[in-house]
């Protein structure tokens, strides 16, 4: 019975394995997204792209439980449709290497810590040059700029170059704040798919090596089960193990 039921797990594990290896080679030209919210907030989703493997897991707020499914989608396109179609996620970050393995998180202590942090568009206010700080104005709480009409003139060169890396330093600023800022705690790990298939055949492997091992036992005249030395015996049956023996050895 214990024999039969391992067989059966092998072969799914094999199907299994088959299918890992179907949707590595379909990511390469499609991304596949399968998102779950829960009736009390928070998340989980899963996602495959260019052969990368991504799962993040959104934490429900301090108070709340999952309390259930609230909905269950499963998104499936390609990539150059993100520029036109505004409801499909963006793409994570696909590492470059083939061994890549990443795992992010924000803690409650992380996006506390950069709520009481000073902002840091208060750092490019201040590094602004004199010329350029009459010319635009930059919220320091914010990051929002706007032209000052009463300064008079337009940027020279070297303002508009500074200008340039003043709005590059907002954007970074903003980037960085806002994965700290917005939402509750949450974590998530990348890593390639290659190895999935691998993982997903070894019950497989171990079955076949198995079925190898039994076939050699016999033809030395030893039980395939527990290798138990047959040869002589008339009874049909292991001794040892109290397998049935297909054929009689003869020595």
């Amino acid at each position: 019975m214990i024999r039969r039921l391992l067989t059966g797990f092998s072969l799914l594990s094999l199907l299994l394995s088959g299918v890992v290896v179907g949707e590595w080679i379909r990511s390469y030209w499609k991304t596949d997204d399968l998102f779950v919210i829960y009736n009390g907030d928070g998340s989980e989703q899963l996602r495959i792209r260019q052969g990368v493997v991504m799962f993040h897991h959104t934490s429900p707020p301090l108070g709340k439980s999952r309390d259930g499914i609230r909905r269950l989608s499963i998104n499936s396109y390609r990539d150059e449709s993100l520029a036109t179609n505004t409801n499909s996620p963006t793409p994570f970050a696909v590492p470059k290497v083939w061994h890549s393995l990443r795992f992010e998180a924000i803690t409650a202590a992380d996006i506390a810590q950069a709520q009481s942090a000073p902002s840091p568009y208060a750092v490019l206010v201040a590094s602004m040059s004199p010329g350029l700080s009459r010319k635009v104005v930059v919220d320091s709480q914010t990051g929002d700029f706007r032209f000052n009409p009463g300064a008079g003139g337009q940027l020279t060169a070297l303002e508009q170059a500074e200008f340039t890396q003043v709005q590059i330093g907002i954007v970074r600023a903003r980037m960085s704040r806002s994965s700290l800022l917005i939402g509750p705690p949450h974590w998530r790990v990348i890593f390639p798919a290659w190895p999935l298939p691998f993982i997903a055949a070894i019950p497989v492997l171990h079955l076949c090596i198995n079925i190898i091992r039994k076939r050699r036992r016999r033809t030395l005249g030893l039980c395939g089960v527990c290798a138990y030395d047959l040869i002589g015996n008339q009874s049909g049956i292991c001794p040892e193990c109290g397998t049935a023996v297909p054929s009689r050895p003869t020595a």
